[in-house]
């Protein structure tokens, strides 16, 4: 009578503990699958971001190159600031991407290479303009 009742009482248990533990390990798989989501979201972002200071640092040089090329060289150089800190974001949040998702690799190891160039596109762009951030004017009262 009592082997009757332990059996009845511990086959429910063994099958609540296998399936408590199946879903313990598709909790952890998600939570593993948001965690790349997240990091794919964050090399996205700063992907974007730096498409969007680049196109600002592109503006910003055709301005100069309108004004005769010297009136607003702190903009340039402000905004190439803008440029470096989102190329730094970008490569950072790359190499993390590349671990949650391998098959980006070919693509931002292209992209990187590109970048690459970004110095002597700014050169050819601009030359003559000075790679040091000058002061910007200052406003006197």
């Amino acid at each position: 009578m009592r082997t009757r009742l332990v059996l009845i009482t511990l086959l429910p248990l063994a099958g609540l503990a296998i399936l408590t533990g199946l879903q313990a390990r598709t909790s952890l798989s998600v939570v593993a699958d948001a965690g790349r989501a997240h990091t794919l979201a964050d090399s996205s972002t700063s992907t974007m971001e730096l498409l969007h200071q680049l196109g600002q640092e592109q503006a910003e040089v055709l301005a100069l190159r309108d004004r005769g090329g010297t009136s607003g060289q702190f903009l340039v150089t402000a905004q190439r600031t803008r440029t470096d800190e989102a190329l730094d974001a970008f490569r950072r949040t790359s190499s993390a991407a590349i671990v949650a998702a391998p098959g980006l690799r070919a693509t931002l190891e292209k992209a990187a290479h590109e970048l690459a160039e970004l110095a002597t596109i700014r050169s050819a762009a601009s030359p003559g303009l000075d790679t040091k951030s000058p002061a910007p004017p200052t406003v006197t009262t």
